[in-house]
């Protein structure tokens, strides 16, 4: 009876433990099958990148509010490779919706979302609730898209997180992901971050190194006043002037966009299964072919395809059943 005591207060223990180490597995345990990000929001493929490469994981770009006849194949292809559990990033408001989610959840997925209330928030979330802890940290100008692709890269390469900033102030989001993962070295990537926030960081104890702080920006130039140009060329002045002026104006904006080069891109942005996919592509390709050429297995072509792709490095078009693929830019050595 005497030892009844003892026995029970031990069994009691032993049941706690078992509990809390059930709670602690749950709450490390954040181990996700596919990503899916909406396709027209690069930001949002751009921050989940750096978990799917570590983690060895597809990234699945979708319409918001519906899946396409092709992505949903291609979730059944995993699901049935054993494929249980989906990330989607993004709210269902601002990225994809409630119905995607819950077409995912009747695949037999089960679904965890990631997001916050603006894309600064988003990708403090993210970082936070998929590292454990990081001696890096790559933050860029969310407002910059220029600076995706060397952030995505420098990402990668450190298996760091992606954090966003605005040009002038550092978001409190930002700073809580810095503390909250141990950051210790930050990577200032791209134009239009203020000597103020390198201050501040530096300030906080943090290492900095800055990168691309001088890559341009690319504006589009607009036609402000075509009416005006209409009638510069038909006032009245002599006839052969006027025809003359065309077509001087058309042989010039024929040859501007014949000299029109693709965007080089240095090779060091690229990974090595990157570079091989793309020395495989050549000047076009179906993507259904990609594997045998690469030796890579389907999923991680698909994977490889969907990063260049949010780079805008490569081009997918519908053909048939499948994708034609093709380079958009040229890779050029270091």
């Amino acid at each position: 009876m005497k030892a009844a005591g003892p026995t029970k207060l031990f069994l009691f223990i032993f049941l706690m433990m078992l509990v809390l180490l059930g709670l602690y597995t749950e709450a490390v345990d954040r181990s996700y099958d596919v990503i899916i990000v909406r396709a027209d929001l690069p930001i949002d493929y751009v921050i989940a990148q750096a978990y799917a490469h570590k983690e060895g994981i597809p990234i699945i770009t979708t319409r918001p509010q519906y899946l396409e006849d092709l992505v949903r194949k291609e979730l059944q292809g995993y699901r049935s490779e054993g494929a249980t559990t989906v990330l989607i990033i993004g709210g269902a408001d601002t990225a994809i919706s409630a119905a995607v989610e819950q077409e995912l959840k009747d695949m037999g997925y089960q679904v965890d979302r990631l997001w916050d209330w603006d894309r600064i928030g988003t990708a403090a979330r993210v970082a936070v609730e998929l590292w454990d802890s990081s001696e890096h940290a790559v933050i860029a100008n969310a407002d910059v898209s220029e600076s995706y692709l060397i952030a995505s890269s420098i990402s990668i390469n450190l298996e760091a997180p992606i954090l966003l900033t605005t040009e002038d102030e550092l978001p409190d989001t930002t700073i809580t992901a810095l503390e909250t993962l141990n950051v210790r070295g930050v990577f200032l990537v791209g134009p239009k971050i203020s000597s103020g926030i390198e201050e501040a960081l530096r300030a906080r104890g943090y290492d900095i190194q800055r990168v691309g702080k001088d890559i341009e920006i690319f504006d589009i130039p607009i036609i402000r006043d075509e009416k005006a140009l209409w009638r510069q060329v038909w006032e009245p002045i002599p006839l052969l002037t006027g025809i003359g002026l065309g077509l001087g104006i058309g042989y010039i904006f024929f040859k501007a966009r014949k000299k029109v080069k693709k965007r080089e891109i240095p090779m060091f942005v690229l990974t090595e299964d990157e570079q091989k996919v793309v020395e495989a592509i050549g000047d076009g390709i179906k993507q259904e072919k990609l594997p045998e050429l690469t030796g890579f297995s389907r999923p991680k072509v698909t994977r490889i395809i969907s990063d260049l792709e949010s780079k805008q490095i490569i081009s997918r078009s519908k053909y048939g059943k499948t994708y034609k693929v093709k380079v958009m830019k040229s890779i050029v050595e270091d």
